[in-house]
Parts: C-alpha cells; sequence; structure tokens
C-alpha cells in the first residue's frame, strides 16, 4: 500500500471515528435504561426470596421448640410454619424465574415438602411412645402392685418375694423413665434386667395363679416397653439425622438462595452504574475527539512514515560500517519504505557474501600455512629416517673394503647382510611414503565388501607374522557388507593388525587381537583391539601422525598409521584410539556407509 493510500484512511479513520463514537453513546443510553428497570425487577425478586428465608430461619427455630417440649401446641406450629414457607416457597419460584437461584428454589420446595413429612413421623413416633407409656406400661405395672397388695402370701418366703417384685418393678419403671429422659443402652439392660428378676422372685409365692399373672403382667410391660423403644429410637433418629439433615440443607440452600438474589441484585445495579459511567464518558469523548482528531493523524503520519525512515536511516549506516547482522525492518511492506528496505537487504547480503569469502581465504590461508608446516616436519623427518641407513650403508660398506683385505669371509657376509637391511629398511621407507602419497585420491573401483572374508584373506597373508608370534586373533563373523574400495580397506585392516602384533603384545602372555565392526549411524565402524601395554591418551593424537613413534625400537617405518588415517579419510571418515596405560588398545576406523543400490548404480 503506498504512503498516499495510507494518508487518506488516516483521514477516513478519524471521520469513522466521529460517527461510531455518536453511536456508542445513544447505544449505551438506551443499555442504562433497561438495566435499570431490570434492577427494580431484581430487587422485587430479592425482597421475596428474603422473605422466604426469614420463613425458613422461624421453622427451624420452632421445630427445635418442639424437640425441647413435645407440645402439641408447638407441633401444630411447625405444621402451620411449613405449610407457609412451602406456599411461599413456591410463590417465589414461579416468580423469580428471571435469575439463577429459580432452580435452588424448586430444590427447596421439594427440600420444606420432605421435611413435613419426616416431622409427621417424628410427632407419630412422639405419641405411640406416650400412648405405650400411659395406656400399657403404666398399667401393666400397677396390675402387678395390686395383685401384691391383695395377695402377699402366707409364708416368710412369698412375703420377701412379693417385697422383691414391688422393689424390682419401681427400679425397672425408673430405668424406663431414664431412658426416655436421655436414651442410653444401658437403661434398657437394666430395666430389662429388673424384670427378669422379677419373673425369678415371682417363682417364690406360694399361691399358683398369683404367679402367673404376675408374670402376664411382666411380660405385657415388657412388651410395651419395647416398643417404646423401638418408637424413641425412631423417633430419635428422624430428629438427629434425617430433620437434621434437611435442616441443614434447607439452611445451606437458603443461604445460596439469597447470596444468588443479592448477587443478581448488585450485578444489575453495577450494570446500571458502568452504563451510566460509560454514557458520560462516550459524551465526553465525543466533545474531545474533534480536538485530537489532527493529534492522531500527526501521531499516525509520525508512525508510518517518519519513524520507518529515520530506522530505515540508521540501519543503512549500520551496513555502511560493515554490520551485516543488522536487522533490516520493513521488508513486509509494500510501499517505497518497503522498496528501501528491499534494497538494503540486497545490501546486507552482499555484506555478508563477502565476509563469507574473507573468513574463507583466512582459513584457506591459515590452512596452507599449516600445511607448509607440516612438510617441512615431513621433509626434516623423512631426511633424517633416510639418512640413517645411507649412514649405516656407508659405514659398512667401509668396514667391507676393510674386511676384503683382513676379516674371513664370514665376518664379510655379516657385514653385508647389515649393508642390504638397512637398504631394505630405506627402501621399505620409500615404499610406505609413496603409499601414504597416493591416498588422496580414488585409485580403484569401489565394490561390495564382505569384511568376514576379507578379514580370512588378510590372517591367511600375515599368517607367518601371527604363527611366529604365537598370537591368537578372534573375529566378529556377524560384521556388515559395505561398499568401498576393497584394495585400501584391505590395507587399513592389514596395517592394523600389524600395529597389533608389533606394538600391542603384552609383556608376559599371548598376544590377543579381537576384530569388530557395526554400523553406526551413516558410518561403518571397524575396530582392532590388542592386549599390549596400551597407550597413554596424550599420545592419541600424535600416534596417527608419520613418523611418530612411542617406541624406542626402530621397528617399522612409522607410516602404518598415517596410511590407515588417510585412507579412512578418503572415505569419508576418521581414525582414533580408546586406550589407557597397561589395559590394551582399541584402535577404530569409521567409513561412510554407502547404500548398496547406489554403489550398483
Amino acid at each position: 500500500m503506498s504512503i498516499k493510500t495510507r494518508v487518506g484512511l488516516a483521514l477516513g479513520t478519524v471521520l469513522i471515528l466521529h460517527v461510531f463514537t455518536a453511536v456508542m453513546g445513544h447505544i449505551g443510553l438506551e443499555k442504562a435504561q433497561r438495566d435499570l428497570a431490570a434492577y427494580e425487577r431484581a430487587n422485587g425478586d430479592t425482597i421475596k426470596i428474603l422473605a422466604v428465608d426469614k420463613m425458613i430461619a422461624e421453622l427451624q427455630r420452632n421445630v427445635s421448640v418442639y424437640m425441647l417440649t413435645g407440645h402439641t401446641s408447638a407441633a401444630q406450629h411447625v405444621r402451620d410454619l411449613q405449610a407457609r414457607a412451602e406456599t411461599e416457597i413456591r410463590d417465589a419460584h414461579l416468580e423469580t424465574d428471571r435469575i439463577a437461584a429459580g432452580a435452588t428454589l424448586k430444590e427447596m420446595g421439594d427440600r420444606i415438602h420432605s421435611y413435613g413429612q419426616n416431622f409427621e413421623k417424628v410427632a407419630t413416633d412422639r405419641a405411640t411412645r406416650i400412648r405405650l407409656m400411659q395406656e400399657e406400661m403404666i398399667p401393666a405395672r400397677n396390675r402387678v402392685l395390686d395383685r401384691l397388695e391383695r395377695d402377699r402370701g402366707r409364708t416368710p418366703a412369698s412375703l420377701v418375694a412379693s417385697h422383691a417384685i414391688s422393689s424390682l418393678m419401681l427400679r425397672s419403671e425408673s430405668e424406663a423413665l431414664r431412658y426416655f429422659d436421655s436414651p442410653s443402652r444401658t437403661n434398657v439392660e437394666r430395666a430389662l434386667g429388673y424384670l427378669s428378676d422379677v419373673r425369678d422372685a415371682a417363682g417364690d409365692l406360694d399361691r399358683a395363679e398369683t404367679r402367673e399373672e404376675i408374670i402376664a403382667s411382666v411380660d405385657e410391660y415388657e412388651r410395651a416397653f419395647l416398643d417404646a423403644v423401638q418408637a424413641t429410637r425412631g423417633y430419635l433418629h428422624l430428629v438427629n439425622v434425617v430433620l437434621a439433615g434437611e435442616a441443614a440443607e434447607l439452611h445451606y440452600l437458603s443461604r445460596e438462595v439469597r447470596a444468588r438474589s443479592l448477587e443478581g441484585r448488585e450485578t444489575f445495579l453495577s450494570s446500571t452504574q458502568a452504563g451510566s459511567k460509560r454514557f458520560q464518558i462516550i459524551s465526553d469523548i465525543v466533545s474531545i475527539l474533534t480536538v485530537l482528531a489532527g493529534i492522531v493523524t500527526a501521531s499516525f503520519m509520525s508512525r508510518a512514515l517518519i519513524h520507518p525512515i529515520l530506522r530505515m536511516t540508521e540501519t543503512l549506516r549500520r551496513l555502511a560500517r560493515g554490520e551485516s547482522q543488522a536487522k533490516i525492518e520493513g521488508l513486509d511492506r509494500t510501499d517505497e519504505i518497503g522498496d528501501m528496505a528491499g534494497a538494503a537487504e540486497v545490501f546486507r547480503i552482499k555484506n555478508i557474501e563477502t565476509e563469507t569469502l574473507l573468513v574463507e581465504s583466512q582459513r584457506m590461508s591459515a590452512d596452507l600455512e599449516l600445511r607448509n608446516k607440516e612438510m617441512s616436519q615431513f621433509v626434516y623427518t623423512v631426511s633424517h629416517d633416510l639418512s640413517s641407513p645411507l649412514v649405516t650403508i656407508r659405514g659398512y660398506a667401509g668396514a667391507l673394503t676393510d674386511a676384503l683385505e683382513t676379516e674371513s669371509p664370514d665376518e664379510i657376509r655379516e657385514i653385508a647382510g647389515r649393508i642390504s637391511r638397512a637398504s631394505g629398511r630405506m627402501a621399505q621407507t620409500v615404499d610406505d611414503l609413496l603409499e601414504l602419497s597416493r591416498q588422496g585420491a580414488a585409485v580403484n573401483e569401489a565394490r561390495e565388501i564382505d569384511l568376514d572374508a576379507l578379514c580370512e584373506s588378510v590372517l591367511a597373508d600375515l599368517s607367518s607374522q601371527l604363527s611366529q608370534a604365537g598370537a591368537q586373533v578372534r573375529i566378529d563373523h556377524d560384521m556388515p557388507i559395505f561398499v568401498a574400495e576393497e584394495v585400501r580397506i584391505r590395507q587399513l585392516l592389514q596395517n592394523l593388525v600389524l600395529n597389533a602384533l608389533t606394538h600391542g603384545r603384552p609383556d608376559t602372555g599371548t598376544p590377543i587381537i579381537e576384530i569388530s565392526a557395526r554400523r553406526d549411524g551413516g558410518q561403518i565402524v571397524l575396530s582392532v583391539t590388542d592386549n599390549g601395554n596400551g597407550v597413554d591418551p596424550k599420545y592419541n593424537d600424535k600416534i596417527f601422525r608419520i613418523f611418530q613413534r612411542l617406541s624406542h625400537d626402530r621397528t617399522g617405518t612409522g607410516v602404518g598409521l598415517a596410511i590407515v588415517k588417510a585412507i579412512a579419510e578418503a572415505h569419508g571418515g576418521r581414525a582414533w584410539i580408546d586406550s589407557e596405560p597397561g589395559q590394551g588398545a582399541a584402535f577404530h576406523v569409521s567409513i561412510r556407509d554407502i547404500p548398496l543400490r547406489s554403489a550398483v548404480a
């Protein structure tokens, strides 16, 4: 979008803002009026709900009074309050369906109805208990005492039994009254125990018809007492569990209804007040927006044009100073500033490319300097390793000349043999150096290699050296098949085995060499392990350098492991060693794993 279009949009936005503000003021006024009417309705609902809450509290107080006194008038008052509360809740539920308390009021109606039904059960159980006491227990007790008063017997035993029966009946009645006043299982057991003692004492009465009448009255008394106990237990369960639970639930629901009603009223009040404030704010904004329109437009122009141009200028300065990582802002814009940002991005990319080329040039220079140092070291080492055999040959050649005149043929042959060995060592060094120089490029066609078969072939070639050293070689016969230059891999494996045979033999015991290979990601890792004296980790890098020997003996040319490293690098891998002094050494070589299909193609 062009800058001209942006300016037009800014001015149009100011005009639309004026119209929108006026419309919002009108809408706010209408909403405030609606909120006020809703608040008045909510206030009426709250008054009804508070009346219901007051009715529930009064009902609970009168139920408590009845529980304490058991008066019929208190029970009737509870019934009247329950009916009135149920009616009030039902009416409130019908009139307060506009608020969230409606569902709770319905549940309260169900609860108060259930409360009334359970209260009737309580009243029934209390009446049953009173009836049993007054109409069955007391008459049965009186019959026993009247019978004893009429016929106490003639014998002393009968007289003692009559007094005992009277005392036991009164004690049983006392325990029964204690149970009804403060229910306890102990009171029941004592009352029944006294009745059992009455039966036993009746056996000492001398008249049979008196005994039978007293025992029958005691049985009737006991039955009435147990029925009264059962009624009391039912009454207590209803009072202490059912009615108490429903009262708590009604109290909870009443508080919830009251809280919701008050919350709804406060919400309506807050909404009305907020609407009034919004209307006032919008009215003030309408008068202020005209003055602010020019300021807003100027601010927009500043953000859309001036600030982006200033940031772009600073970015170009940083790019000119060579800060190629400077962030280019505005690339996503489609106006003139976006075009400038695109040009700056091109400039930044060119700076990065230039820096990259400079870094690469510096790296190549450093690498060339390192190669030159290595070449100097190489020339020095080669001259030293080749000059030593030449000095030996010259010395033994002079000795041979002198020996021809004075020494015996056996001494002459020994000197000639030493000359031959020295020249052979020099020739081997030259051959190894030539082989090392050939490792930079592929000289043989890559083909599929079976490591199991290749190991068997290499060990067959080295059988005489292995036999002479008495070494044991263990091969992992589950090695992978991969693609590489077989000639070089053969030489690599042969050099590792010879190195283990030459430098990895233990001071005592049988030399043991283990050969294994595995796939590791995109590499084939070949390992040759020995049980020799091991290598100090500080020599792990030095050991793969040309002409680097860790022992003072002159066995080998010092090029074998350097060739191993060169072959590994030519195949996209590397060579390394894992070893500790006295724990043997494990030489590892990684080779890039070329898929068989790629090799065939």
